[in-house]
C-alpha cells in the first residue's frame, strides 16, 4: 500500500512539473473512511492558483478546511498506524473531542514528519 501511494504522489507530482509548475513544499493525502476502514486515497500537492483544471486522469480540486485536530507523527511506517490508533483510543477520550464525521481526513506530509489532521466539531475542557 505504502508504494502505491508513494507511485501516485510521484504521478501527480510529474504531471504539475508537465504543466510547466514546480509542486510547492504541501504534499496531501486525503484519507476517505467508511466504516471505519479506508476505501480511497486521494493524493495531493499545492499547485499555483492558476492551474484551474486537470488533465490525464488528474483533477484540481480546492480541499476544505476548517478546525482539527493535529498529530505529528515521525514518517516510520513502523509507528505511524501505532500513532494514529493510540490518537483514537486514548487521546480523544481523554480530552473530550468530538470528531466531525462529515468531514475528510488529511495526512500532511513534510520531509521527516507527518501531521495526520483529524476535523473537530468541539474540544470539551473537563472540569
Amino acid at each position: 500500500m505504502h508504494s502505491q501511494i508513494g507511485e501516485c504522489f510521484q504521478r501527480v507530482q510529474a504531471w504539475v512539473t508537465k504543466q510547466g509548475y514546480s509542486p510547492r513544499t504541501l504534499t496531501i493525502g486525503v484519507t476517505n473512511m467508511v466504516d471505519g476502514q479506508l476505501s480511497s486515497y486521494d493524493c495531493c500537492v499545492q499547485v499555483p492558483e492558476q492551474v484551474q483544471s486537470g488533465s490525464d486522469g488528474i483533477a484540481i480540486k480546492e480541499l476544505p478546511g476548517g478546525r482539527c485536530a493535529v498529530v505529528s507523527i515521525e514518517k516510520d511506517p513502523s509507528i505511524i498506524g501505532d500513532s494514529i490508533g493510540r490518537f483514537y483510543r486514548e487521546y480523544v477520550p481523554q480530552n473530550h473531542i468530538e470528531i466531525d464525521g462529515t468531514r475528510l481526513v488529511y495526512e500532511i506530509y513534510y520531509e521527516k514528519t507527518m501531521e495526520y489532521c483529524v476535523p473537530v466539531l468541539s474540544i470539551c475542557s473537563s472540569t
